[in-house]
């Protein structure tokens, strides 16, 4: 720094040097006064400096990292794990009864497949993979999770390595591999193996097959571990995101798109809130989807989901870049035509309703007597009238749900793992509908309905009309209930006064 800015530029340093520092420091100046000129450049300098010509000669292409390590991949050679292994522990420590020895045999394996990406040696007559694959088909059996994850990494190191034409052995794995995840110690290396899996051995139709893939894994009916259901639904959807980039058996198609939507709106009916998340998650990849091939098919997908999911279509329409048009008749024919379980149960029980609602606001008529006269009265005397009492009536339901959601309460569309509040209504679950109900009453309170609607008559039907139809007519069994819905009343009598709105009858 003293010999290129002169060293009275740093006087203050030197005051505080000792003076045998000072004397080497001068020496070193007085022995070369100029800097030292740089041997080397930047590229950019070298080019920018020369000659154009030599400029253009000496600036080399510029190549993204991608594609120097496709160049990189191409030039390595195929490595023949068959042949290396016997020169490796593997053959004497797989025999041991012992875990740790299977594991350590295991990592000789991986050891001997080379860098990763693997690259192997493509079956042939001298070359099989059939007995290696049928020993760690049977780890995957083993009692201790150590030995199966590392059976798991060599299972995806050989799909990774060679590829599809590992198909007809890997295939039978792909259905054991998805009930494994059920094990929490397991789920993190099954997903990493299930990966490696697709693309380049298994293509969307393989692991969308009906009988024993995804959706018999993600079939509530035959299974039962919630974690299963959820593994199999989140490897989908890495599946979804890793389009045309996860191998070369990696490309949607129409066919498999359908099938998506279908299993993702049936599983909008599983009775964990997590797999739902998931079957929302698998709508939300579709909808974000680089290809606009597959848009019109999605929109149907999500556009029929008006009628059976409501609530899951207003999520996707708010979220999607892409405004989803309603469904007309002819979406309504592209789109999958699914079942849902729960589609009948919710008709029968509007019908229900309906019926439950017209016989409270019809009134009750007492049957007359053989003299025309009504039961009760006195003979030859007109029967006392009694003043007619009106039933309150509520709006109907459906008009309640679409003006609380512009009321935008707080946490109303969360599931109920989260703390939401309609699914808090909807639970069977006391507590959690207690909860809802006193979100309701906080909201009454905070007075927030005004800023959106100034209409405190039709703010308050809406609010009881929901409540109403998720409390049994507000007649709970449960005390706790009753005390949150009396409270609730109480606010909106109170939400009246402060507004000197007289409350309708």
């Amino acid at each position: 720094l003293c010999r290129a800015m002169s060293k009275n530029s740093f006087s203050k340093i030197l005051d505080q040097m000792k003076s045998a520092q000072v004397t080497e420091l001068d020496s070193l100046l007085d022995k070369q006064p100029e800097p030292t000129q740089p041997t080397k450049q930047l590229r950019s300098a070298i080019s920018s400096s020369g000659s154009g010509t030599q400029g253009s000669a000496s600036a080399a292409p510029v190549v993204s990292s991608a594609e120097l390590e496709a160049q990189r991949f191409a030039a390595r050679p195929e490595v023949n794990l068959i042949a290396a292994l016997p020169r490796t522990e593997y053959p004497e420590r797989i025999q041991n009864k012992k875990w740790s020895e299977k594991v350590e045999a295991l990592k000789a394996v991986l050891g001997a497949g080379g860098e990763t990406p693997y690259k192997l040696v493509q079956p042939s007559s001298s070359v099989s993979y059939s007995s290696l694959i049928g020993e760690m088909k049977q780890l995957l059996s083993h009692t201790h999770f150590a030995v199966v994850s590392k059976a798991m990494e060599v299972l995806a190191m050989l799909a990774q390595g060679v590829g599809e034409k590992l198909f007809p052995q890997l295939r039978p794995i792909h259905p054991t591999l998805l009930k494994l995840s059920k094990d929490k110690k397991l789920t993190k290396a099954v997903a990493s193996s299930l990966d490696a899996f697709f693309g380049n051995v298994l293509s969307f139709e393989h692991i969308l097959d009906a009988d024993d893939a995804i959706p018999s894994a993600a079939n509530e009916k035959a299974e039962k571990n919630i974690i299963v259901r959820k593994e199999a639904l989140g490897y989908l959807l890495r599946c979804i995101n890793r389009n045309k980039k996860a191998g070369p058996r990696s490309n949607l198609t129409k066919r498999s798109v359908n099938s998506i939507l279908s299993l993702a709106t049936l599983k909008l009916d599983d009775s964990d809130a997590t797999v739902r998340k998931e079957a929302v998650a698998i709508f939300q990849a579709l909808v974000s989807l680089e290809d606009d091939q597959y848009a019109s098919q999605v929109e149907a997908g999500i556009a029929a989901l008006q009628t059976t999911h409501s609530r899951v279509h207003k999520t996707l329409v708010g979220s999607s870049k892409t405004k989803v048009a309603p469904p007309s008749s002819e979406t309504i024919k592209d789109a999958p035509k699914v079942e849902t379980p729960n589609a009948k149960s919710r008709a029968a029980s509007k019908a229900r309703a309906g019926s439950r609602s017209t016989q409270r606001a019809s009134p009750s008529v007492k049957p007359a007597t053989k003299n025309g006269s009504a039961a009760g009265s006195s003979v030859g005397a007109p029967p006392k009238r009694k003043q007619d009492v009106e039933t309150p009536q509520l709006p109907d339901f459906d008009e309640s749900i679409h003006h609380i959601n512009r009321l935008r309460i707080p946490d109303w569309d969360l599931p109920e793992d989260d703390g939401g509040v309609f699914a808090g209504l909807c639970s069977s679950k006391w507590t959690i509908k207690n909860d809802a109900i006193k979100s309701m009453t906080s909201f009454v309170e905070s007075g927030d309905a005004d800023s959106t609607c100034k209409d405190v008559t039709k703010n308050a039907e809406s609010i009881l009309g929901v409540v109403h139809a998720y409390s049994k007519g507000f007649k709970e069994s449960n005390v706790n209930l009753m005390k949150s819905i009396l409270q609730l009343f109480i606010e909106i009598c109170s939400y009246h006064e402060s507004s000197e709105v007289q409350l309708s009858p």
